[in-house]
């Protein structure tokens, strides 16, 4: 484990220079970031100290991912742009929070798109409208979870 913590402080160290433009941070300094992020430096890793809220926090790590099955069958049946010229293929990248439920709520295009307005309208309302497989722990517990998905035009 001391290996393990080791390694997180210095990728911790690296990211913290690169976002302040600075080429190294010294052991000090290093401190300093991770106690104004609440973050602790503990035997055997990093503790962070957590609000309840966050306890269920959609940034938790699943055991089990959520997941569309049969994603391309759905794709090709429910997609309005079935016939999109192949020569210009485009993909939208697709965030969501997948609930509980299997519903998807803040479903967003990631990024600039891919520039059509109509596809990425498109690829938002087939996540919408998708059944997904929530996200569970190891005990089979479903999770609320964050979620990113391509969608491709001609679907694949």
């Amino acid at each position: 484990m001391k290996v393990f913590e080791s390694i997180l402080l210095l990728l911790w160290g690296v990211l913290m220079a690169c976002s302040q433009n600075k080429v190294n941070l010294n052991e000090k300094e290093l401190k300093s970031e991770l106690q104004s992020l609440k973050v602790t430096p503990v035997k055997g890793g990093i503790e962070k100290d957590v609000e309840a809220s966050e306890v269920d926090s959609v940034w938790s790590m699943p055991y089990y991912t959520a997941s569309l099955t049969d994603w391309e069958s759905y794709f090709r049946t429910n997609n309005k742009y079935k016939n999109w010229d192949s020569k210009d293929e485009k993909m939208v990248l697709i965030n969501a929070i997948i609930e509980k439920d299997s519903t998807a709520t803040q479903v967003k295009v990631v990024g600039k798109g891919c520039g059509v307005k109509e596809l990425e309208e498109e690829a938002v309302r087939l996540i919408k409208a998708a059944k997904v497989s929530p996200a569970s722990d190891e005990h089979g517990n479903l999770l609320r979870s964050n979620w990113f998905i391509p969608v491709y035009f001609p679907p694949r």
